[in-house]
């Protein structure tokens, strides 16, 4: 097994980082190195542990003139990455590339040695491109993400003002631990000092996010964390499913956000929506307008009915 596969995607391009500025650099002091990754001194001294239990010869002078370094003449052996282990780290520095304006691998330099060295030749890791931000948002989304790595990096408590489903603002304190992609929205997995909890909480629902002066130790370290599916569950607790007819004109909806069940012979769509939050989900079906038919089940209907009559009262 590869010493690298142990840490997620953001370590990766880190710990590749120190040991390619290392062998440039017969020694840095923690600070330079800090500077030169963007993390804090006490996150290069946890790597340096690290990179050391992963077989890299580092170590650590002390005194007036000490710093960090690797042993000399020392050189990365490749033979202990498999050919797919080669392609996946390619891969993932590849998107986190995308992702993180302040680490862009490919303007350092560093990706063409990395490729070179684990012999792309024929191009494979560019295949994936990830872009992080929404449409037109790309600035702000990519500042929310950065704050949230960091946090994460750094094991930093971080101060958030989060809506909920029914645009609730609450203002929590919480220990970030990872950035997980479901259903193509990005979510953050923390532990929530409010509700004493690990959570997930919607980056399209983080309203605003501040670093605070106190860090942490995660309680499972050395866990495996839990599956997002099942924890999102488990927050959410039970979900009412819901089956629509979804118009034609509408269908790109339909395939982008539910769950298609049938194609009809009229050329609608019969799909299906696991709604947690009732009244979140009919402000959902109703944003969909006239092209979506309700079927089952019947309380669903009879909510949207009385929506649409407070609507036209409303109006008048």
């Amino acid at each position: 097994m590869s010493s690298f596969v142990w840490y997620n995607d953001f370590m990766i391009s880190r710990l590749f980082q120190i040991v390619y500025k290392l062998m440039d650099c017969p020694q840095m002091t923690a600070k330079e190195l800090a500077a030169e990754v963007g993390v804090s001194e006490r996150t290069i001294y946890r790597d340096v542990e690290k990179l050391s239990l992963a077989g890299i010869p580092i170590y650590a002078n002390q005194g007036k003139n000490g710093g960090i370094a690797l042993l000399p003449n020392y050189v990365l052996d490749k033979t202990v990455l498999s050919d797919d282990e080669k392609k996946k780290i390619l891969e993932s520095l590849n998107a986190l590339s995308s992702l993180n304006t302040n680490f862009n691998i490919e303007e350092t330099g560093d990706f063409d040695s990395l490729k070179s060295f684990l012999g792309d030749s024929k191009g494979f890791y560019d295949w994936l491109e990830v872009e992080f931000s929404t449409w037109g948002n790309r600035v702000q989304d990519e500042n929310l993400f950065n704050i949230l790595k960091s946090g994460i990096l750094n094991r930093q408590v971080l101060k958030i003002e989060y809506a909920s489903f029914n645009s609730e603002i609450s203002e929590r304190k919480i220990k970030p631990l990872k950035i997980c992609f479901k259903n193509e929205s990005w979510y953050l997995y923390a532990f929530c000092l409010l509700r004493n909890d690990y959570r997930f909480f919607k980056f399209s629902r983080i309203h605003r996010v501040e670093k605070l002066e106190k860090y942490f130790t995660p309680e499972i370290t050395g866990k495996v964390l839990p599956k997002m599916s099942e924890q999102y569950a488990n927050n959410l607790g039970s979900q009412t499913r819901v089956i629509v007819e979804v118009d034609s004109k509408l269908s790109w909806r339909a395939f982008d956000e539910l769950e298609v069940l049938e194609h009809l012979e009229n050329g609608n769509l019969r799909c299906a929506v696991n709604i947690p939050d009732i009244s979140w989900g009919i402000s959902y079906l109703l944003s969909f307008g006239s092209e979506i038919k309700v079927i089952e089940p019947d309380f669903v209907k009879n909510m949207l009915l009385q929506e649409i009559e407070k609507m036209l009262k409303n109006a008048k």
